[in-house]
């Protein structure tokens, strides 16, 4: 009997629509966060790409939140653009009705 394992091999393409283009398909690419301090607030995105223009958008994770308020090992992912952060952040359902 064969025994089968199921994995990721890339980040989901997510149902964005473009504001150069309107294409309705966006990607990931890298996977980065962009993190953005003002005084001691963080400001967090997730980078998006569109795939037919490539023009790059920002999907809002963090938005002027105290950094005392983030646990330090998922601002250290945040800041060290963590592959496994970024999937569970294209999967959070909050995140995805914050960005429509």
């Amino acid at each position: 009997m064969l025994s089968w394992t199921v994995r990721r091999t890339r980040l989901p393409l997510l149902a964005f629509r473009c504001v150069h283009c309107h294409s309705g398909l966006a990607s990931t690419g890298d996977g980065k966060f962009r993190v953005n301090a003002n005084g001691k607030l963080l400001d967090i995105w997730l980078l998006v790409a569109c795939v037919s223009c490539d023009r790059t958008s920002k999907i809002t994770v963090h938005d002027r939140v105290p950094v005392r308020y983030l646990d330090p090992i998922l601002l250290e992912g945040y800041s060290g653009n963590s592959s496994a952060l970024v999937a569970r952040v294209l999967l959070d359902p909050l995140i995805a009705r914050r960005n429509r």
